[in-house]
C-alpha cells in the first residue's frame, strides 16, 4: 500500500507539469516584450490576438487526432464564459501590461494569484477566513502595494520613461491575475469533467470568437514584412511554447496535484523571468524589489499553507502531495 503523500508515478508527472509550465511562462514575458518593443510599432492587441488564435488553430488540429468527447449541456456556455476568464481578458490585460511595464514586475504581480483565489473563494464559495489566511493576505498584498508605490524605476532614463507606465501597468497585471483566479474559482469543475485538450480548444476559440473582431483593425494595420527574425522567434515562442504547450500542461497537473502545490510553483516564475530579462537587456535589477519580493512569496507561503473548509470538516492537515478532492 502506498502511503499518503507518497510521489507516485502520477505525483511525479504532475510535478513535471507544472514546473515546466511555470519555466515557460516565465520565458514568456520577456519574449512578449520583445515583439512589443515600441521601436517596432507593434500594437499590444497584436500580441493578444496571437496568444487567441495560434493555439486556437492548434488545440483544434491536436483534437482531429484523439477521441472526440462529448460537451454536456449547459457547459458550452459555461466553457464561453470560463475561456473569457482564463484566456481572453486575462491575456489581454498581460499583453497591455507588459507593454507598460517590465517582465519581471509582470512576473511578481502574478505571484499574489493563490491570495486573489483565496478572497474570491471565501466570496463565492464560502471558504473559512482563518486568522493564518488573513495575515498571508494582508502581508502578500502588503508587497504588491510596496510595488506599486515604486512604480517608477529611479533610474530610468527620460527615453525610457516614454515608454513606461510602471503603475498602470502593474494595475493591469493585477486585473490579469485577478481574471485568471476567477476562473480557477468558479470553473473548477470543467477542469475535473474535461480532458485537457478538449477544455482548452473551447476556452481559446471562445476568446477568439470574442476578441479577434475587436483587434482586427491593429492587426491588418501592421506591416509583417519589415520584422526580423528575433521577432519572428519571439512571436513563436509566445503562441507555442508560452501558451499552447503551458496551458495544455495545467490541467494535468491539476488532476494529480493539489491546488495548493501547484500554486507554489509560481514561485519560478519571477526567478526565470528575472534572469531571462536582465540577460536581453530588457530590465535591470533593483534593490527596491526585495522587500516587495520578500513579502509577497511570504504571504503566497502563509496562504497555501492554511487549511480548506474540507480540511477543517476532515480535521486533518492536507498532505502536500496529496492528490485534489
Amino acid at each position: 500500500m502506498i502511503k499518503e503523500g507518497t510521489l507516485t508515478k502520477e505525483r511525479i508527472l504532475g510535478h513535471i507539469a507544472i514546473l515546466s509550465a511555470n519555466v515557460l511562462f516565465g520565458i514568456n514575458l520577456p519574449s512578449m516584450k520583445l515583439v512589443l518593443d515600441p521601436t517596432a510599432g507593434v500594437a499590444w492587441q497584436v500580441a493578444a490576438a496571437a496568444r487567441f488564435l495560434g493555439p486556437t488553430i492548434l488545440f483544434w488540429l491536436v483534437g482531429l487526432f484523439l477521441p472526440g468527447e462529448p460537451i454536456a449541456k449547459g457547459d458550452h456556455l459555461k466553457l464561453f464564459l470560463a475561456g473569457l476568464f482564463a484566456v481572453g481578458i486575462n491575456q489581454s490585460f498581460t499583453a497591455i501590461g507588459v507593454s507598460y511595464t517590465t517582465p519581471f514586475n509582470t512576473s511578481l504581480v502574478t505571484t499574489v494569484g493563490p491570495i486573489l483565489t483565496l478572497i474570491l473563494s471565501a466570496i463565492f464559495l464560502k471558504e473559512p477566513i482563518t486568522t493564518k489566511k488573513s495575515i498571508g493576505v494582508a502581508v502578500g498584498l502588503a508587497g504588491v502595494v510596496w510595488l506599486l508605490m515604486m512604480a517608477i524605476t529611479p533610474e530610468a532614463t527620460a527615453e525610457e520613461l516614454q515608454h513606461q507606465n510602471h503603475f498602470l501597468g502593474l494595475l493591469l497585471n493585477l486585473g490579469s491575475s485577478l481574471t485568471y483566479s476567477t476562473y480557477l474559482t468558479l470553473f473548477k469543475p470543467l477542469v475535473d469533467k474535461y480532458t485537457p485538450v478538449t477544455l482548452m480548444k473551447w476556452l481559446f476559440l471562445s476568446s477568439t470568437i470574442v476578441f479577434l473582431p475587436i483587434y482586427w483593425s491593429d492587426i491588418a494595420a501592421t506591416d509583417f514584412t519589415r520584422y526580423d527574425s528575433r521577432f519572428y522567434g519571439s512571436l513563436f515562442y509566445i503562441v507555442v511554447l508560452g501558451s499552447f504547450l503551458p496551458f495544455l500542461l495545467i490541467p494535468v497537473a491539476q488532476k494529480k496535484l493539489r491546488p495548493t502545490v501547484i500554486s507554489m510553483y509560481a514561485y519560478t516564475q519571477p526567478f526565470v523571468t528575472a534572469v531571462i530579462s536582465i540577460f536581453l537587456g530588457l530590465d535591470r535589477w533593483n534593490w527596491w524589489r526585495v522587500p516587495a519580493i520578500f513579502l509577497i512569496f511570504l504571504g503566497v507561503f502563509i496562504v497555501t499553507q492554511s487549511k480548506s473548509r474540507a480540511d477543517i470538516e476532515r480535521g486533518e492537515e492536507p498532505h502536500p502531495d496529496q492528490p485534489p478532492k
